[in-house]
């Protein structure tokens, strides 16, 4: 689970990036898809991480 949760956030990043390097490279906005993603990838990976280092962190049942 630690491994999706980082690739997916990394996905996310990669969108915000690009969103955010649009407007410089192509002189002008960036397409909608790449807001779409940063706001569902980016989240969605940090609460996937999250939600493993919580469950991760439980004692162990006996």
């Amino acid at each position: 689970m630690f491994v999706a949760a980082l690739i997916i956030f990394a996905i996310g990043v990669v969108f915000t990036i690009a969103a955010a390097l649009t407007p410089f490279v192509l002189d002008r906005d960036a397409p909608t898809i790449l807001y779409l993603g940063a706001m569902f990838f980016t989240p969605v990976g940090f609460l996937l991480g999250l939600a493993y280092a919580i469950l991760g962190s439980r004692p162990p049942r006996v």
